[in-house]
């Protein structure tokens, strides 16, 4: 696929791996058709980059599975502050859960980190031409994701989403419900809620599912 602009495109790349973020960065440079405006580890040092420059890029990609502000809080913030920005995740998360919140919150492109350097140039590409990239992954969930009806993305309501970032703490489940303004018995509910929906009998389990799904880092278990 071609560009169809003779000027570059200017790409932010968020990913908490030093070794995958340059390795994206100096292939896209190489290519002559992309210029890096941001590097970062992950989306708060993202969003403080976009904060700051003069010029905003055309496209970010980021990675789900990131420190201090994972991938879904990232697109949200972005989708809100800066909507003409395209965003493309690439991470290794293939699991219903991420791909389908993903496109629901405004992403425009989501590929798994095992694919060839040049679909990342394709992709990229695609979505600065017609504003989207679609494979497999995205045809498979894009419908369910339109109509909210995905199987396990429909399950778990942003309350117990809040309330599971909260367990992978070490706070108690009292001190959870007083950071969520609620009562112990209704985070309790929470718990209980998420134990029936995705057959978990433990905290620990709770923990793990987060894990899975790029809620927290796998550095943090």
């Amino acid at each position: 696929m071609a560009l169809s602009t003779h000027f570059p495109i200017k790409v932010a790349v968020a990913d908490y791996c030093p070794l995958i973020r340059q390795t994206i960065c100096s292939y896209l440079q190489e290519m002559g058709s992309f210029e890096i405006a941001i590097q970062a580890s992950d989306g708060a040092e993202l969003i403080r980059g976009l904060q700051k420059t003069r010029e905003l890029p055309d496209i970010c990609v980021l990675d789900i599975n990131m420190l201090v502000k994972n991938g879904y809080e990232t697109v949200k913030e972005i989708k809100t502050n800066w909507p003409g920005i395209k965003i493309l995740v690439l991470t290794l998360l293939d699991n219903e859960y991420a791909i389908v919140q993903m496109l629901k919150y405004g992403a425009d492109g989501y590929m798994l980190k095992n694919c060839y350097p040049d679909d990342i140039r394709k992709a990229l590409v695609s979505i600065y031409n017609v504003g989207s990239y679609e494979n497999d992954l995205t045809i498979k969930y894009a419908k369910n994701a339109i109509r909210g009806d995905a199987h396990s993305a429909r399950k778990i309501t942003e309350k117990e989403m809040q309330f599971l970032s909260f367990c992978c703490s070490e706070l108690s489940y009292k001190e959870i419900a007083q950071k969520l303004c609620v009562s112990p018995r209704t985070v309790e509910g929470y718990r209980d809620g998420l134990f029936e929906k995705l057959q978990i009998k433990s905290r620990s389990g709770l923990i793990m599912y987060a894990v899975r799904i790029g809620l927290i880092p796998y550095c943090y278990v």
